[in-house]
């Protein structure tokens, strides 16, 4: 008795090992997506932009107070290029561009600072230079970041090295060189604790999206993935089925052989029928022993033929019962799943073990046929 209950033991940590192992592999492939350095795409362009924006006008708003300078031409095309630039990001389409130019904008402000600078005659502007930095660490990849650093430290640089004398005197390099070091370190350390910040809501987002014991979507992103599934189906004018299956007996199983068994046969089930699956399609844990199947591009024969195949894949000599339904592009997607799952008690009803199709698909195919015996599947054109 204590064997067997070390070896179950055992045997539960090995799967709690593979489900936090298939959790972390998700995770890592939804972190791969995070796309950083498109922050002038919609939506929220104007919320991120709005603060940098505010700064640079007001810094301008401020020159005509200063004491008169001899460059007010320097000045004006300064201000002058402010509005294209705040206007760039609401015109130019940038998500038909690479993803590099939109470091274009952030890095010609660099042009407004040093004009502004030189015609001012003195550092009064030069902190401006921290803008595009703050900018890239926020919203930047890291190589833009880079970028914005070394624009900052050469717009300081330049007039000392092409004007010098006592405007820009040689002594202001080793200022420079400290300016561009502390840049450095405050561009990479909010760099860093945004993208941890990032990282921590995209995981948090897929722990509430994943069902812990199998690793599949759960029921919350089922109905989210459905619905953009549908609409696609809609955009496209092409088929979409959805499914339900249901472990038979499964309260029965769970009772005689323990939780842990049927903990297992769950976990078992729902990589059995994934690998049977293609990418494009959706597997989900909808509740309990009940799994939901999206299967786009699918008509109602070919989704009812997959899901004999799913049916017969169950593992450890179980049994699995099916409802399919084919979306009809007018009906929402409770009302699809609602199709399906009767399709299913119908199955349970008739015996269990078999697959049915719901009644009521467009098109002149309307067959309500059920698929009963482990050995046969349903005849139906290729999906």
């Amino acid at each position: 008795m204590a064997d067997r209950d070390a070896n179950e033991r055992t045997s539960q940590r090995g799967r709690d090992r593979r489900r936090q192992a298939r959790v972390s592999a998700a995770l890592v492939r939804s972190i791969e997506r995070l796309q950083r350095g498109r922050p002038l795409e919609p939506p929220g362009v104007m919320e991120r932009i709005a603060p940098f924006v505010v700064v640079a006008v007001l810094a301008m708003a401020l020159t005509p107070f200063l004491p008169a300078d001899e460059r007010g031409t320097e000045t004006l095309i300064a201000a002058l290029l402010i509005p294209p630039l705040v206007a760039s990001a609401f015109v130019v389409p940038w998500r038909r561009l690479p993803r590099w130019t939109q470091a274009i904008p952030p890095l010609l402000y660099f042009v407004v600072v040093g004009l502004v600078r030189d015609a001012q005659g003195g550092e009064l502007f030069t902190p401006l230079v921290v803008l595009p930095v703050i900018w890239f660490a926020l919203y930047g990849t890291r190589p833009q970041l880079v970028a914005g650093i070394l624009g900052a430290a050469l717009t300081a640089a330049a007039p000392i090295a092409l004007v010098g004398g006592e405007q820009y005197p040689a002594d202001d390099l080793v200022r420079v060189a400290l300016y561009a070091l502390l840049l450095g370190i405050l561009g990479f350390t909010v760099s860093e604790l945004v993208r941890e910040r990032e990282l921590l809501l995209h995981e948090l987002s897929l722990l509430a999206r994943t069902d812990s014991l199998t690793g599949l979507a759960n029921r919350r992103a089922w109905h989210e993935e459905l619905g953009r599934e549908l609409a696609r189906a809609h955009r496209d004018r092409k088929p979409i089925c959805v499914a339900v299956l249901d472990l038979d007996h499964f309260k029965a199983y769970n009772d005689e052989r323990g939780h842990a068994a049927g903990d297992r046969l769950l976990e078992d089930a729902s990589a059995r029928w994934g690998s049977q699956l293609r990418e494009t399609d959706m597997l989900a844990r909808y509740g309990g022993e009940e799994f939901a199947v999206a299967l786009p591009g699918a008509k109602l024969h070919g989704a009812g033929a997959v899901i004999a195949r799913l049916r017969e894949a169950t593992p450890l000599g179980e049994t699995a019962s099916g409802g399919v339904a084919e979306w009809n592009f007018e009906e929402s997607a409770d009302e699809l799943v609602g199709r399906a799952d009767r399709a299913l008690y119908e199955a349970k009803r008739a015996g269990r073990d078999r697959v049915v199709l719901a009644a009521g698909p467009p098109g002149p195919e309307r067959p309500a046929h059920a698929d009963r015996g482990r050995g046969r599947r349903l005849s139906s054109a290729a999906r």
